[in-house]
């Protein structure tokens, strides 16, 4: 006999399973089991970003295009805040 015809075999007649269903019922005779099943996976969401609305003194503010300043356009130094 083969391992995978006795394997078959063992299969077809649950033996595993009446073996595990005793020896369960030998060990753990009075005894409650909870079982509490969680999903732990986090899940990554974004918040919701808040709006702060910041007084700048507009003399100071340069608005400009972004990118690399043309030949002839000056920038003036950057200042510490």
């Amino acid at each position: 006999m083969t391992f995978s015809n006795a394997f078959f075999e063992l299969s077809l007649s649950k033996i595993a399973e009446k073996v595990h269903s005793s020896v369960v019922k030998e060990s753990i005779k009075d005894e409650l089991i909870f079982h509490i099943s969680r999903y732990s996976t986090a899940i990554v969401s974004r918040e919701k970003v808040e709006f702060v609305k910041e007084v700048k003194d507009e003399s100071v503010v340069i608005k400009r295009g972004r990118g690399r300043p043309k030949k002839d356009e000056f920038l003036p130094p950057k200042t510490a805040c």
